[in-house]
């Protein structure tokens, strides 16, 4: 297994999910934890991957719990995160994670998500429930963050801003 590492704390494999363009991800990071404010609030990350956005997230924050599906990515992210004390990490699906959270009663300043090609369709209700006042969305489709936009528009959520990134240039991406 060959491992890379994409920041002095955020290490990979190829097995895991990562963004591909460092370059760009470097911009997107930040502009992920400027977006989120995550100074003394406590943050979820949703469909974390290595935590490409956990360190920036955590640097300030008073607690983060960081959710990824993958057992190859929760892995690497456990290790990428083992300095962090006020970091947890669950190995589950977002909408599993969401009901176990919402269940135990947990509720949360900024979501953070960065979920896969097919969005977070249904999250909706669930993402209300964790009490956020602000949500982070990366998307990698134009398309399904529209018709999520409206779903979370429908239940109080409000776009504020957006700022597209070309994390493939000259690809259909």
């Amino acid at each position: 297994r060959s491992q890379i590492s994409l920041l002095p704390s955020v290490g990979a494999t190829a097995a895991a999910f990562t963004q591909a363009n460092t370059r760009v991800d470097d911009h997107l990071r930040r502009r992920v934890a400027q977006w989120a404010e995550p100074a003394g609030r406590r943050v979820l990350e949703l469909h974390a991957g290595v935590g490409n956005f956990t360190s920036a997230l955590a640097a300030g924050a008073a607690a983060v719990t960081v959710v990824e599906s993958s057992p190859e990515g929760a892995r690497q992210l456990r290790s990428n995160t083992k300095e962090m004390p006020h970091v947890r990490v669950m190995e589950r699906s977002a909408e599993a994670a969401l009901a176990r959270l919402a269940a135990d009663g947990e509720r949360f300043d900024v979501v953070v998500m960065d979920p896969p090609r097919e969005g977070c369709r249904g999250l909706g209700p669930a993402l209300a429930q964790t009490g956020a006042t602000c949500l982070v969305y990366v998307s990698c489709d134009p398309m399904i963050l529209a018709r999520d936009l409206e779903e979370l528009r429908g239940l109080g959520f409000v776009a504020e801003e957006v700022e597209p990134l070309d994390m493939m240039p000259q690809t259909f991406h």
